[in-house]
């Protein structure tokens, strides 16, 4: 406890267990690890308050975001009657986690405006329920530049962005695409011309998409990259930890 720069310690601590708290969301995790509690309350000893704020904030972010996912999913079993897929949301508040929170940002109307969409669908059902827990005194804005998606194609897993897969279920019914129309897609609106150009092109770099003429023709053949996530970030300078 006698080091020095204690803020830099802190700093890093915040990054790996920010990272070791994603990990229990993503794996469906009904708790997290008491140890981590455990540490939080010995450093707020020794650190004091304010040093360790934002640790004990992502902590009860967490157990939150836990308890949340899995009373909307009870709603939805006993709804449907079924699971036809399965997902896990992570509620960030504000300016703790480390997350841009200016850029990308998609608004409840979005999402009302892709809700016969698979994912949309889950949204607009995760925010409702979300403003009926919270007495409507909270809303939710969506980065879906984070996270990660995991589904099958032509027996082949894929793991992609939210935001990818956002641009593939325009091809639900079809196998080609105006590719202006991908572009100019209101969930997209948020984001700078940069980014749409690299998020669209990672398609074509991973082969999952053809280019012909104006058209994104999804391709019908295996020959393609699974992780559109690595593909994207291989030609993007965008800063997915910030």
């Amino acid at each position: 406890i006698n080091f020095k720069d204690k803020d830099i310690f802190v700093q890093k601590y915040h990054k790996y267990l920010i990272q070791r708290l994603l990990e229990k969301i993503s794996t469906d995790s009904q708790d997290i690890d008491h140890f981590e509690k455990k540490v939080i309350v010995y450093l707020k000893i020794k650190l004091g308050d304010k040093l360790v704020y934002k640790l004990n904030k992502v902590v009860f972010d967490t157990e939150r975001t836990i308890a949340d996912n899995i009373n909307f999913n009870k709603i939805v079993f006993k709804k449907h009657n079924q699971h036809n897929y399965k997902m896990s949301v992570m509620i960030t508040s504000y300016d703790n986690w480390g997350i841009n929170q200016t850029d990308g940002k998609v608004n409840s109307k979005t999402i009302e405006s892709i809700k016969h969409t698979k994912l949309g669908e889950y949204l607009y059902n995760y925010q409702e329920y979300y403003l009926l827990r919270y007495y409507n005194n909270r809303i939710l804005n969506w980065f879906p530049h984070f996270g990660e998606i995991n589904i099958e194609y032509l027996e082949k897993k894929i793991k992609m962005l939210p935001i990818q897969f956002m641009i593939l279920e325009l091809f639900n019914e079809t196998d080609s695409v105006l590719i202006s129309d991908i572009k100019s897609s209101n969930f997209l609106s948020t984001y700078s011309s940069t980014f749409i150009n690299k998020i669209v092109h990672s398609f074509v770099v991973s082969k999952l998409f053809t280019i012909r003429n104006n058209y994104f023709d999804l391709t019908l053949v295996d020959d393609f990259d699974t992780n559109l996530i690595d593909v994207f970030f291989s030609i993007s300078d965008f800063d997915y930890e910030n």
